[in-house]
């Protein structure tokens, strides 16, 4: 099974991969394949240059370029693929029978909270800024990050506004019914 996570900032999709690798999945992020890149290129793997070098390889190699090097790296039955923003990164991964895509999101205002407790983005200083970073995340160009149109492809959204247990449960709950309906069809 290739599980994977899409969503909008601090919606909880590290903690989610997190806990299915404590379940026995290998994680593979496309920021990964990013950092690599940056790191051969002796550049500084922050965001801002992640999001341009992931832009770049789409419009070089083609928009699904990042699934499909992750896809090369897959071995063995389970894996969680984090990091997905955009709808041919989807399509790629799609290429596998076993593959679902599960979207995480929670109010904006929870997430701002969220953010502000683990620092995640040290330039960012106020709610405002915070909408724009997110709204970047959003183009209407086909070669760069459109979280919009991944979140609306996933097959399982799950709201995580509440406990850690409780998204551990959520999705716990979505393997289980996979799973049952696998079976079913087999």
């Amino acid at each position: 099974m290739i599980i994977g996570i899409t969503g909008s900032y601090c919606s909880g999709k590290d903690t989610l991969a997190e806990y299915l690798i404590q379940k026995g999945f290998a994680h593979l992020s496309l920021s990964d394949i990013l950092r690599a890149e940056a790191a051969r290129r002796n550049l500084v793997a922050d965001r801002e240059t992640l999001i341009a070098i992931g832009n770049e390889l789409r419009e070089k190699h083609g928009p699904g370029v990042l699934a499909q090097l992750a896809l090369l790296h897959m071995n063995g039955s389970n894996h969680v693929v984090s990091s997905i923003r955009n709808p041919s990164e989807v399509k790629a991964l799609r290429a596998r029978s076993d593959f679902i895509l599960i979207a995480l999101d929670a109010p904006q205002s929870i997430r701002w909270e969220r953010m502000k407790q683990r620092k995640a983005l040290h330039n960012i200083a106020t709610f405002e800024e915070f909408e724009q970073f997110e709204n970047a995340e959003k183009s209407s160009d086909p070669n760069k990050q459109q979280l919009h149109l991944v979140i609306n492809q996933a097959d399982k959204i799950i709201v995580n506004a509440g406990t850690v247990k409780e998204l551990n449960d959520a999705i716990d709950e979505i393997i289980s019914a996979v799973h049952c309906s696998r079976q079913e069809n087999a």
